[in-house]
């Protein structure tokens, strides 16, 4: 990832998913990259279930499901790892295109081995830029009802060492 330019994105085992080989397709990068208009893209193309990450971690946290994992020492990891765990159980046939930043605190061998992986690598300047106008949108503010400009901002440069170094690591293997 860059923080200026944008990189080609990373693509693992695609053609593999799309045959049915393999069963999710996970598609991460930084708040503006692109994530959410890729995946409903693939979706709409392949007829793959849309699923979003945000959606479950927000079910965990207003079912209370979080209790369990606070005893694990790397919590934020185990907490992701538990709402993949659902979507897998909650979705258990046909191909998932699941869509969210923190794919990213996975561990990238297990990914590559059993589903698919694209890793959107828009820069940071264009995704912050993105996610800025996003909130900036008639959707975001009849949402939430103001604008949170220095949300996006924070969130990706909080995101931005985590999904490079996530890419790397993906590249590399």
């Amino acid at each position: 990832m860059n923080i200026l330019f944008n990189k080609a994105p990373i693509v693992h085992n695609y053609e593999d998913w799309v045959k049915g080989d393999r069963r999710a397709l996970f598609v991460t990068g930084l708040s503006g990259s692109g994530k959410t208009t890729a995946a409903k893209s693939i979706s709409d193309k392949t007829g793959a279930k849309l699923v979003s990450l945000d959606q479950y971690i927000r079910k965990l946290v207003r079912n209370n499901s979080t209790e369990e994992l606070k005893t694990d020492s790397d919590y934020n990891n185990a907490y992701y790892k538990r709402a993949i765990e659902l979507i897998l159980r909650d979705n258990p046939e046909g191909k998932l295109v699941v869509e969210g930043t923190h794919i990213a605190w996975f561990d990238p061998e297990k990914i590559k081995k059993d589903h698919a992986l694209m890793i959107l690598r828009t820069s940071l300047l264009n995704s912050t830029t993105n996610a800025v106008k996003r909130n900036l949108g008639k959707e975001h503010l009849a949402k939430w009802g103001k604008p949170n400009l220095d949300i996006p901002i924070k969130y990706n440069l909080q995101n931005y060492s985590g999904i490079s170094n996530f890419a790397k690591k993906v590249d590399m293997s």
